[in-house]
């Protein structure tokens, strides 16, 4: 589920049809395991930790930070636009993430599996992941949600034989993808936000230097080695 700040933060920006706030409680209540993605930027990134603290005590969910991003080019219209909001920009929030990492507490073993190649880019490639819409209209990608090309199935239809698909892509279309050192950690990243934003590289293609002296300070080596990538 998605709860972006404390009630009057998290109403305001997410408004129920029905006028309910979020049923985080009721997951629980019914045994039903849950976590919740907060969509940050400037104005409710301050609330993070207090409610992430708030929810896994009192409620016994877990809350993770994603960046809130204008995927539709819609910043600055209607409601959705400064003062109310305010976006972070891709790699401001990259050295957030690192920031959050650091404060967390970390060892070599943590970073060695940060920095591993991943065998792939994103959950679409599991076999178990699934995106189901209030129409239950099913989906294998989070950005697709709502286009009718991209449903798989409707959880009301019967089964009809083999219907799953995975999500797939090849980054080595790609030739800045090809030309990159980064390629084996993030298998070409994020194929849907690569086609809806242009370009969103991998987080760490903005902060290897900085984990890659974190993982030197824990042989106790100085820092200042790695310098950022241009």
């Amino acid at each position: 589920m998605t709860i972006d700040g404390f009630e009057e933060t998290h109403n305001a920006r997410r408004v129920s049809a029905v006028g309910l706030n979020s049923a985080a409680k009721l997951f629980v209540k019914h045994g039903i395991k849950a976590s919740a993605t907060m969509n940050v930027d400037k104005v409710n990134w301050p609330q993070f930790h207090d409610l992430r603290d708030m929810l896994r005590e009192e409620v016994g969910i877990d809350l993770h930070a994603g960046r809130l991003c204008d995927y539709g080019y819609f910043f600055g219209t209607r409601d959705f636009k400064k003062p109310a909001f305010d976006l972070f920009e891709h790699d401001e929030y990259s050295r957030l993430v690192h920031d959050e990492f650091v404060l967390g507490g970390y060892d070599a073993e943590k970073l060695r599996d940060l920095l591993s190649p991943v065998p792939r880019f994103c959950n679409g490639q599991r076999h178990n992941y699934y995106i189901i819409d209030t129409l239950g209209d099913v989906y294998m990608c989070d950005g697709y949600i709502g286009e009718q090309d991209h449903v798989v199935f409707n959880v009301k239809d019967e089964p009809a034989g083999e219907c799953l698909r995975m999500v797939s892509h090849d980054p080595y279309e790609s030739e800045q993808c090809r030309a990159c050192h980064l390629l084996p950690i993030c298998q070409g990243n994020c194929d849907w936000e690569r086609r809806a934003t242009g370009m969103q590289c991998h987080p760490l293609l903005t902060t290897m230097p900085d984990y890659l002296n974190d993982y030197r300070s824990c042989f106790g080596e100085r820092e200042g080695h790695y310098q950022r990538f241009a």
